[in-house]
């Protein structure tokens, strides 16, 4: 006689979707046959997990991992591309030290101040040198004829002096001026003088005009002021006139 042997229907949600699924487990032996309160739990832990409030708990959770784990890529994205944001920020900030344009601006300037530091550096030396050969020209004061910026150039015709007199020419004194400077502190001095001398005729003119304007004063005071009074003759000197 054939029969049929007992199945156990256990529902169990989907991990995805949720949704109940039944799957029909063979019962092979009489001791595998559940119990009517192991079948009762096993649906009251399904309609349980049917609930809204664990199924919004469940998206919840779901969520905030989803979240989580984007977050993590996202800062591992953000750290890789952090370096070309902040060039992109400093290129557009022409005030800032680290922009390109000012990186280049004070490249330029150090080379335009290194130039003017080799030239001067080299007309320093220049001076140094010229300074030098004229120290060794006029050793104590005496330079060479030829060397004299005093000492005329003689003509073909002049007559020859000596040696000695052309090497050991005298050299003006320290701080002489050319004949231009002398010829313009000349004028200098001149008009300097011309100046003190108009300034002391001023001077002189402004103080005969005050002592004129109060002389005046004292005169029209003295023709606005009464005579004095005229005293009368003695007696005896009236009796004696005839």
């Amino acid at each position: 006689m054939l029969h049929h042997q007992p199945y156990f229907l256990a529902f169990t949600p989907c991990a995805s979707t949720g949704a109940a699924v039944c799957a029909r487990t063979r019962i092979t032996a009489a001791s595998e046959q559940p119990s009517l309160r192991s079948v009762s739990h096993c649906i009251l832990g399904w309609l349980h997990k049917l609930l809204p409030h664990h199924q919004r708990r469940r998206r919840v959770a779901s969520t905030k991992n989803r979240h989580s784990s984007e977050t993590a890529e996202a800062s591992i994205n953000h750290k890789k591309k952090m370096g070309d944001r902040i060039a992109g920020f400093l290129n557009k900030k022409p005030w800032h030290p680290s922009s390109f344009r000012n990186q280049e601006k004070t490249w330029l300037a150090e080379q335009r101040a290194e130039k003017e530091e080799a030239a001067l550096r080299e007309r320093i030396a220049e001076i140094k040198k010229e300074k030098e050969e004229e120290e060794s020209r006029s050793g104590g004061g005496w330079v060479a004829a030829a060397d004299n910026p005093v000492c005329k150039p003689a003509s073909s015709n002049a007559p020859k002096r000596s040696g000695a007199a052309d090497l050991l020419a005298r050299a003006r004194p320290a701080g002489a001026s050319t004949d231009k400077e002398m010829k313009r502190t000349k004028a200098a001095a001149q008009q300097k003088d011309a100046l003190k001398r108009a300034d002391e005729k001023r001077k002189a003119e402004n103080a005969e005009k005050r002592r004129r304007k109060k002389a005046k004063k004292r005169q029209a005071a003295a023709d606005a002021s009464p005579p004095p009074p005229v005293a009368p003759p003695p007696a005896h000197a009236v009796a004696a006139a005839p």
